[in-house]
């Protein structure tokens, strides 16, 4: 697990809590800290308030600091909110404006234009509960009666580079992530399937983040979407158009006939 202090207040402001922030990884943890560092340093300096950014090796070991309420504040799939919301009481603050989309890309030479050519063929996912990348994808595959392999590689980024060199021959992932990897990488690959949109990832803070400081990190996050010297910034951590975020817009997922 990668974890570094993004804004020195401890000695600043020693009565206040050091917020630890887990970031789902769906990319290398040096693109995922490189995206979330500057973020909570400005937030910190807006706020007032200290942050700790940590970066779990792979998305299952998210997913038991989630579980085990590690994280006052995570950036965590919308399955993810569903499953820890009541333990501790998280509640998403923010999304991107744009939806959420599943996705599975083949490489462009392999020449797919139907699911049902993947019927009994290796399919690489990040992990067992990435909503849209093997969730959504699963359930659409079922639904269409199509049975394949399932290789869990860890990231999105792994995913990506799994079927470009023939370990699958087709591999889920998000729309989001695929629009930023690097153009060598989405080059290679198509995308031969898409599931229809659900709300974003969204920020979550646990039921022991004081109000006062859930809407402190909201005003600033939507202050600076109002600068555009910093959309890139927002862009690099997938919200780059920032929207406030409800539980009942999440809540219908309960109802997914998935077992993990």
């Amino acid at each position: 697990m990668v974890g570094t202090a993004v804004a020195d207040c401890a000695d600043e402001a020693p009565d206040l809590p050091a917020y630890a922030v887990h970031v789902v990884p769906q990319r290398p943890a040096q693109v995922t800290f490189g995206a979330w560092s500057p973020y909570l340093i400005r937030l910190g300096e807006m706020t007032g308030l200290c942050f700790d950014l940590v970066i779990p090796r792979s998305i299952p070991q998210f997913e038991d600091g989630l579980l085990n309420g590690q994280a006052d504040i995570a950036y965590a799939n919308p399955y993810h909110l569903v499953m820890a919301r009541e333990a501790f009481r998280y509640q998403p603050l923010l999304r991107d404006e744009k939806p959420l989309t599943g996705i599975m890309v083949a490489r462009k030479d392999a020449a797919i234009t139907d699911l049902t050519a993947l019927e009994g063929r290796s399919l690489a996912m990040p992990s067992p509960n990435a909503f849209g990348a093997s969730i959504l994808n699963q359930l659409a595959l079922a639904e269409r009666g199509i049975t394949m392999k399932r290789a869990f590689v860890d990231s999105h980024t792994n995913v990506f580079r799994a079927v470009i060199v023939g370990r699958a021959v087709a591999g889920g992932a998000v729309n989001n992530t695929l629009l930023r990897e690097r153009d060598a990488v989405q080059g290679q690959l198509e995308v031969i399937f898409e599931t229809e949109g659900h709300p974003s990832h969204p920020l979550i803070a646990r039921g022991t983040v004081k109000p006062a400081h859930r809407e402190a990190i909201v005003e600033a996050t939507m202050a600076m979407a109002d600068d555009p010297s910093l959309k890139p910034m927002l862009n690099a951590m997938q919200l780059p158009d920032p929207v406030h975020a409800s539980l009942g817009e999440y809540m219908d997922l309960a109802d997914l006939p998935w077992d993990r």
